[in-house]
Order: structure tokens, then sequence, then C-alpha cells
């Protein structure tokens, strides 16, 4: 009965067990076993033995010790935790979700990061940032391909000294990728040892493109764009087949993630840099500085990640408000003492994911304007963009003076057609000890298809 695991605090931990054979030839390797997703922590046990823990930033473990070449092993993982069973894009808030896999070589990996530092849209210039371990005088060679297969760019340079190798240049031929156009180069990177032997190869995809906030608008490529925001799933809650291809035919070009929905998107964000969406990547607001910085090191490679999401208010909420839609200045903070504690806050917070990334910005999730980077509303005054909306709130914004900030809207129009709006007050059904709103489907589905 899934609604009463790990409910209401009881039982706040869940095991996952199995049995597996290794070859025999894998005795003396390096071998790691890797969760591509545990929603919090996880202790890993193989053969009776604690071999370390796993979250959801620090996902592989190095496990030789504790494995048995040639004969049945037993892993057993305790995930630390509440139990929320469902099947949606989202899924990854619970348990384990992504594959559960062992990999083996002859040496420890050699690349710790790969870092797209930059693949400009515009001037069509990169910077790759390699970082490497466990490679004493060796050597890396990248190699960059168009879409099509044909050479842009090959280099080869020994692993600098503090182990982090920069390659620069210009690609002139280099297509640039864009919500239209969504074309994506690869990257090959594989590193070789003193005689030239290659040790490992990584392969990654690259889109050029060159996202601002500038001049009131967001710029892609240095033409302006705007954002028409979608939600990452279906009506129903699950990612349907599909569902990106109707959004695209239906103008939209941005996908929305609350920052509270922490979970596995790795396949989400893959997806969106094929298909052509922008989207803000939410990053758990509980984990510590030096694991912030880990999680978006896992997306800041994605064409598709415009920026950072993070703690679930803003600033005016200091206020007693979670929207002033007739604050026109675009400079405007609250100043109210609670207000200013928690832009203090916020100031930490860009300066942390700064430096994880210079070149995306942060916001919390919630109401106002933040520098440099955009003014966000939940537009829930009405529930949409109608005709009142515009003559109370945007049309005099829009006339300010001194525009600095983009307007980006969260949550508002189609989103809430199929959410907010159609959840009735007294429509409940019970589940455990608690009462939670249940959709009403038939107009659920309509509303969604207006």
């Amino acid at each position: 009965n899934g609604t009463n695991i790990t409910d209401n605090g009881k039982n706040s931990c869940f095991w996952y067990e199995r049995l597996f054979s290794i070859p025999a030839d894998w005795k003396g390797k390096d071998t790691r076993i890797t969760l591509e997703y545990a929603a919090k922590e996880a202790l890993v046990f193989l053969n009776g033995k604690f071999a370390g823990v796993v979250d959801p930033v620090m996902r592989t473990l190095n496990v030789s010790p504790f494995l048995l070449p040639g004969k049945i092993n037993r892993v057993d993982i305790q995930v630390i935790g509440k139990m929320e069973p469902g099947i949606g894009i989202t899924n990854g808030k619970t348990g384990l979700t992504g594959d559960v896999y062992l990999e083996t070589s002859a040496q420890r990996p050699v690349f710790s990061d790969i870092w797209i530092r930059k693949a400009d849209g515009i001037d069509r210039t990169f910077r790759f940032q390699i970082k490497t371990e466990s490679l004493g005088k060796g050597s890396l060679n990248i190699r960059l391909d168009s879409p099509d297969g044909k050479r842009l760019y090959s280099g080869t340079k020994p692993i600098a000294p503090n182990r982090e190798t920069v390659f620069e240049g210009r690609c002139p031929e280099a297509p640039a990728w864009s919500t239209e156009s969504p074309k994506l180069c690869k990257l090959t990177v594989r590193a070789a040892n003193a005689d030239g032997t290659v040790v490992e190869e990584r392969i990654l995809p690259v889109g050029f493109r060159r996202f601002e906030s500038k001049n009131a608008h967001f710029q892609l490529n240095g033409k302006i764009i705007r954002l028409r925001v979608a939600d990452h799933s279906t009506p129903s809650r699950v990612f349907a087949p599909g569902w990106l291809e109707q959004m695209k035919k239906r103008g939209y070009n941005s996908i929305y993630l609350h920052s509270s929905d922490i979970a596995w998107h790795d396949p989400l964000y893959e997806l969106l840099d094929r298909k052509g969406f922008l989207i803000i990547a939410p990053i758990d607001r509980t984990l510590s500085d030096s694991k912030t910085i880990e999680a978006v090191r896992l997306v800041r490679n994605h064409p598709s990640v415009i920026g950072y999401i993070s703690d679930a208010y803003g600033q005016l909420d200091g206020n007693g408000f979670i929207h002033n839609p007739f604050a026109t200045d675009d400079s405007y903070m609250p100043s109210g003492a609670n207000a200013k504690k928690i832009e203090a806050f916020m100031e930490r917070r860009d300066a942390l994911f700064k430096k994880a990334d210079p070149e995306r910005g942060y916001i919390a999730q919630a109401t106002g304007n933040w520098k440099d980077y955009m003014r966000m509303t939940h537009h829930y005054p009405a529930n949409g963009l109608n005709l009142l909306d515009r003559m109370m709130y945007h049309h005099p914004w829009s006339r300010r003076a001194n525009p600095k900030l983009p307007l980006h809207i969260f949550e508002a129009g189609a989103i809430n057609l199929y959410t907010m709006d159609t959840t009735h007050p007294k429509h409940f059904w019970p589940v455990g000890t608690k009462r939670l709103p249940a959709k009403r489907l038939l107009t659920f589905e309509a509303a969604a298809r207006y």
C-alpha cells in the first residue's frame, strides 16, 4: 500500500537489493557503482559490508575492494527519506530514479569535469575547461564536429600542471543553437598517457548560443526572444510521447519547473537541448554550498538551461506580498526589515551561483525584480493574461521610465487552465490520514486542450 509507506515520519528509510555476478577478469581493476539519481542520501552495502554514501549530486562510488570477481555478489541500498509512489517527470523526488550500474577500467577515471564554459552563438568563440585526475604526463585531444559530421576544430595540448587544461578558439562555420533551429555539434575529448595511448574518451553535445538579459529584453543570439512558457507534463501529470512537439506547434519555446521540482531531470534537459526549449533549472535549496556548486556543475553544459531557480520565496514576501503588480519601477526592492534580510540572503546565493557558473543568472521562486536578470511574476490576480490584467498591470509597467529588466511570467495562462482553475474546493478524496484535492478529470483534460 504505497500511501502508507514511510508516511508521517514512520519508516524513514527503505531498501533495494539485488544479486549479480561480474567477470573474473575484473579483479584488480577500478570499479565504480553509479546511482543515476538517489532522491536523498543512499547507503550502499556490498556483500554485507558498508561501501559508502551517494546522494543527488555525488552519484558515483568506488567499490573495488568490496566486490567478488567471478562470483555472485549482493548489493543492498538503504535510501533515506519518504516513499511517494508515482509516475511522472518529477518522480525522482523519492527513491531511486534512472539506472544503477557498475563500470570498470584498468585505472581510475581521468576526467573529473568537462565544462563547456563558452560556445557563443554570435561570434562562434568557444572555451572548454577540462579537469583531469590520475594521469601523469599525458595529453588531451579535442575534436569538434558539426551536426552533419564536418570537422570544425581539433587540437592537442599537454595536461596543464594544475590539472585544468583550457581549449579556446573560434569556429566560424559552427551553426547557432536556437529554439527554432536547435543544432548541436559534437565534442569528443580524449586523454592519452605519456606514450600516446588513449585511456579515456568522452563525447558531449555542444550548442553554440548566447543568452542575455539586455536592454529590458531577453536576447538569444542577439535577437529579442519572448519566453512562452509551457508545463513540463500533460494535465495527467505524465510526460507523454509527443508532448514537446505539441507545445512547439503551439508556439511555446520554454518549459516551466518550480524551484521545488527537485528530481532526476537529466533526460529532460537532454531532450530540451534537442527539441529547442529553454528552461530555468531548479536547484535544491537544502544543499550545502559545496554541493550546490556540484549540482550546478551537473547541468551547466546544457544550451537549454538559461539560469537557476532556488529558494522558494522572494523579496516581496518580506512586506507581506507575494505579488505587487503595481510597482512599475523595475529597480524597486521592498524596504521592510525582513525583506532586507531576504535580499541579503539572495545576494549571497547569487554570488554562490555565479561562482559555479558566471554565464547564467540566479533567481528565487517568487515575484519581484532581480538586478541584471529579470522581473519575475506569478501572475495570479486574474489567473491569466486578459484585458483587465493588461490595463491594470502590464501596460503601466511597459511605459516605465528607464527600463532595465525583461518580464518573465511564471505560472500563468495555459498552466493555470489545467491546474488551479480546474480544482474544485469541495472535491476531495482521502489518502491515508490526510485529505488532498482531486482534479476533476473531464474539466482538467478539456481545459488543457482549450
